[in-house]
């Protein structure tokens, strides 16, 4: 059975699962694979930390790149906010070059390539396309004449509207990735402002949020793992329990042996008065 890693836009419930592939006898994902999935990524994190490339033996970068997998761990991915064009500069530099030097059949193909990518991602995104007339062009001329004429209709009365939604749907993806990606980045500043104890709250509000939408999906084994974990919890919360209140009997029980053996040397020292006493008669006589 192939192993996967599980993967989230930060700041989102949906889970993406990415299948794993074998390198050096380690379960790794290639950061292509990811691109794939999450066009626009800046890097991922697990937790607060930051994940790094995977290595080999000689302690060098893996080739082509990729990050090693975390079993049971859902991985958030963040997608870069600069620039404008640079949330899909990866994969527009690709359908730039197609459109651009290759033939007319490669270029519709790439183009409508491009346009169910579009779709997936804003789907993972879980957003409402705007209207028509909020769109802000972040592309050149060029690019959008480009992709207009590689995609145009065979119909004779040159119907266009599929053209106008697959480069309207580039423009809808920058602007709306961007805006959901700063909103991520805000909740979080936001969230690292509160005290600790509203964090914990969070983060267990956010575990719960996990594992229904783990449930929704059918991803049984996913959900058994937090509860695992959520059970871990909960049993470690009760032998701490437990054994605050046994120190806090043992505890009792040291106090009321000290005091029992003040008590007895109250005792001695009344013995010794009283036997100096005798003594002291004694010499008397």
């Amino acid at each position: 059975m192939t192993a996967i890693q599980l993967f989230r836009l930060t700041g989102t419930t949906d889970i993406k699962r990415i299948p794993c592939s074998q390198v050096e006898e380690q379960n790794v994902i290639y950061w292509e694979d990811i691109e794939h999935f999450f066009p626009g990524v800046k890097y991922v994190q697990e937790g607060e930390v930051s994940v790094i490339m995977a290595r080999g033996s000689n302690r060098k970068r893996i080739e082509p790149y990729c990050i090693k997998r975390y079993p049971g761990v859902v991985l958030d991915v963040v997608l870069s906010i600069t620039g404008g064009g640079d949330l899909v500069e990866s994969t527009m530099s690709t359908q730039r070059l197609s459109l651009t030097h290759g033939s007319r059949t490669d270029a519709s193909q790439n183009a409508l390539f491009s346009a169910s990518a579009v779709e997936s991602v804003i789907e993972s995104l879980q957003i409402t396309t705007p209207p028509v007339g909020t769109i802000v062009d972040s592309f050149d001329d060029k690019t959008s004449v480009a992709i207009s004429s590689s995609t145009s209709s065979p119909d004779p009365q040159g119907d266009n509207k599929t053209v106008s939604r697959t480069t309207l749907s580039f423009k809808q993806v920058v602007v709306l990735a961007q805006k959901k990606a700063l909103e991520s980045e805000i909740e979080q500043r936001l969230i690292s402002s509160f005290s600790p104890e509203i964090q914990a709250q969070v983060r267990v509000s956010n575990s719960y949020n996990s594992m229904v939408q783990a449930i929704k999906e059918g991803q049984v084994e996913q959900s058994d793992r937090l509860m695992g974990c959520l059970l871990e919890l909960k049993d470690s919360f009760a032998k701490n329990t437990e054994l605050m209140a046994r120190n806090k009997e043992l505890a009792g029980q040291m106090i009321e042996m000290q005091r029992t053996l003040e008590a007895k040397q109250d005792e001695m020292k009344q013995l010794q008065i009283q036997a100096l006493s005798h003594l002291a008669l004694l010499q008397k006589q």
